[in-house]
This record gives structure tokens, C-alpha cells and sequence, in this order.
């Protein structure tokens, strides 16, 4: 079963899409047209300046995330969030937009500064503040943090009929 709003990951390209179904592609579309969806999301995820069309959502490369009430403390950064088109700063609600980040954070290490004793001896290690250092040790990196992934097309329901 499916409900107007409703989204889903479909493993079919965009091109065969069941159908009462359209791509989260942010595609600009008639409020006319798909009434049923404008009367579940409206202008969520943005409208035209006219007033006569609305944005379906705009999932491509996106994770999504489950909207957490005011006061949450799984989303520290919440209040943050802004509105895809325009950059406002609109907190926590449906359709909002966080950048990717990583949680600061610092490591401390151990060294051996080469004087006065062995290692056996347990004297002489120092404990330092925390250090930068680029190093290769055959982790996979890349231009991004990310979990592993798989792509999919997410849609979203317009009509059930």
C-alpha cells in the first residue's frame, strides 16, 4: 500500500518508474497537476515565484534523516538546518538541509623523545598535545566521509489511484 508523500527507494532507473510515482529529482512541477502531493508536502522543499508550481524533493547523492523534535539531542546541530534553495537558516523541519561534517575532535600519542633511558625502562615518554599528520596506511580515503552505499532512485508517491 501506498500513501500520497510517501517515500521510497526504488532499485529501477528513473526511466521505469511505477506508475503515480515521480523521481525526488527536484524536479519544478504544476500545483495543478499533482494537487494530491501539493496538498501533503507543499512548499517544502520550495515554490516557484509565481506561486503556481512547487519542487518535488531533491534527493540525488542525499542520505536522508528522520526529523527529530526540538530538544533532541540526536541532532546537535539541528537548529542549524536551512531550506535547499535559499540557504535560510529554517531548523528543524521536513525538507531541511545539513552540509556534510565530521565531529571535531583530537588525538592524543605517545613518543619517545631519545634521552636518558630506554624504552624498558618506562622513562622519558612524554605524553604531547594533538598532532596533525597525513599518513597512508592503506585505509581507503576520498574527497568525502561516507558509509558504505549503494545508489538508488528515490521516489515519491503523487497518486494512489
Amino acid at each position: 500500500m501506498s500513501f500520497v508523500g510517501m517515500i521510497t527507494a526504488f532499485a529501477g532507473n528513473g526511466y521505469s518508474k511505477p506508475a503515480g510515482w515521480l523521481v525526488c529529482d527536484g524536479e519544478l512541477v504544476e500545483k495543478e497537476k499533482y494537487s494530491e502531493l501539493y496538498a501533503v508536502i507543499g512548499d517544502a522543499y520550495g515554490r516557484s515565484s509565481d506561486g503556481h508550481k512547487f519542487y518535488i524533493p531533491d534527493f540525488q547523492g542525499m542520505f536522508l534523516r528522520g526529523l527529530e523534535k526540538e530538544g533532541g539531542a540526536r541532532d546537535p546541530d539541528g537548529d542549524a538546518r536551512f531550506d535547499a534553495r535559499d540557504r535560510t537558516v529554517v531548523g528543524r523541519r521536513i525538507g531541511s538541509v545539513q552540509l556534510d561534517a565530521f565531529q571535531a575532535h583530537a588525538h592524543k600519542y605517545w613518543m619517545f623523545p631519545g634521552q636518558d633511558g630506554g624504552i624498558a625502562s618506562g622513562q622519558n615518554w612524554k605524553q604531547k598535545e594533538s598532532i596533525t599528520h597525513e599518513f597512508s596506511d592503506g585505509a581507503r580515503t576520498s574527497a568525502e566521509t561516507r558509509p558504505k552505499n549503494v545508489y538508488v532512485n528515490y521516489l515519491i508517491c503523487y497518486r494512489t489511484k
